[in-house]
């Protein structure tokens, strides 16, 4: 994949910085500064998932995964971000986060943080 360009770059890096400082609002801003083409990509949609997760929006946080699943199957990340959505979402369960992850596992068997993920849930779980 292509790297972003200015001033799209300079706009994710800012993002990235407004989240690190803990404020999710200024990020979005930039964000929202973004081109349309580079809002498809999964960097974009990574950062605006944390936006939606910093500020305890899971609902918006799981649409905005599932979309990633459908629209980019081959990148775990929507897979990974779906599951953790699921899990805190008002449609969602710590069961419906396991089954949602495992179905990333067996598509992505080499992602760590899947297997970890699972376990973690099977501690919430008992």
């Amino acid at each position: 994949m292509n790297a972003i360009l200015p001033p799209d770059s300079f706009c994710i890096s800012s993002a990235e910085g407004w989240i690190i400082l803990g404020n999710p609002i200024e990020a979005i801003g930039e964000l929202e500064q973004v081109s349309n083409p580079v809002k498809l990509r999964p960097e974009y949609l990574e950062l605006k998932w944390r936006v939606y997760a910093d500020t305890q929006e899971w609902d918006a946080a799981l649409e905005l995964s599932e979309g990633m699943v459908r629209d980019l199957p081959d990148h775990p990340g929507g897979f990974i971000l779906r599951s953790y959505a699921l899990r805190r979402s008002s449609k969602g369960s710590v069961e419906q986060a396991t089954t949602s992850l495992l179905e990333a596992a067996v598509k992505f068997p080499s992602e760590p943080i899947i297997p970890y993920n699972l376990a973690c849930y099977a501690c919430q779980s008992g």
